[in-house]
């Protein structure tokens, strides 16, 4: 039995299953006995999706890992830390390539979680904001020093916006590193996040890339995450920008983007622009 396309809504074909046996299976402490999270793949663009949230109701999300902790895929400090270099990296390459001028942006750091990049973006005088903050943040924020400043903890506390708060707020740039492979339902989130840039405003991302593995689609570390849930190919990804009515493109890893932090060759940039 099949699923719809969370993207396209073409017809989503089974293609395997995991269970507690090849990684961290989150929805397995809710589920009965014996449960293996089922994946899908789309007929006509490819995406890749599991359906292990859908029917977990309010009660069942609390019994859930939620902020922080060590994934299986050995996410940590160090990640976090690379994630948020690559972060800022990019942006620097993209602010030039779109010819915007950093003094006169705004910019949204959306999933910011802990803030490093937050910190970086404010640091470097970007007029920053920030959504989905962590919870144990101000707790918990072991970040080398020479990158997270501390003395501006309470400027990111008054630049971070609830995601209620979004509505009617304008941004030229957009950053969402590591987060759209968190969507269970991407087309219901990327519109209202398209929504928030200004006119030639850029959104831009990385996530994993299913049509990039080589291997074992099965055995791909990045389905190991115990919330990783949709995952991109280039053909899906032109569905979506079709869809949104905005531009798309999807650069090769390079270290003209990313500098020196790393990233893996199953992981793309993706930037979209509005009209």
């Amino acid at each position: 039995m099949g699923e719809r396309c969370r993207i396209c809504d073409g017809e989503a074909a089974f293609v395997f299953s995991r269970n507690e046996g090849d990684g961290y299976i989150a929805e397995a402490k809710v589920k009965p006995a014996g449960y293996a999270r089922e994946y899908y793949r789309c007929a006509s663009c490819g995406l890749l999706f599991h359906t292990g949230f859908d029917d977990l109701g309010e009660s069942q999300y609390a019994l859930l890992p939620q902020d922080g902790g060590v994934e299986s895929h050995g996410d940590g400090i160090g990640n976090m830390t690379n994630r948020a270099v690559r972060e800022l990296a990019t942006a620097s390459r993209l602010i030039r390539l779109f010819n915007m001028d950093p003094g006169r942006m705004r910019l949204l750091v959306f999933g910011c979680g802990l803030g490093l990049s937050l910190n970086m973006f404010l640091k470097n005088g970007i007029d920053a904001y920030g959504t989905d903050l962590a919870l144990s943040f101000g707790r918990r924020m072991p970040f080398p020093p020479e990158l997270f400043d501390p003395g501006l903890a309470p400027e990111m506390l008054r630049r971070f916006i609830t995601p209620e708060a979004l509505a009617g707020q304008r941004f030229d740039v957009i950053t969402m590193t590591e987060v759209f492979e968190h969507f269970t339902q991407p087309m219901e989130v990327m519109p209202m996040v398209a929504g928030l840039l200004r006119e030639q405003g850029i959104l831009y991302g990385t996530t994993g890339m299913a049509d990039r593995v080589a291997g074992d689609l099965k055995e791909w570390w990045y389905l190991k995450c115990r919330t990783h849930v949709t995952f991109l190919t280039r053909k899906s990804f032109a569905a979506m920008c079709g869809r949104l009515g905005v531009s798309g493109l999807i650069f090769p890893n390079s270290t003209q983007f990313v500098g020196a932090a790393k990233m893996s060759d199953e992981q793309g940039t993706f930037v979209i622009q509005r009209p």
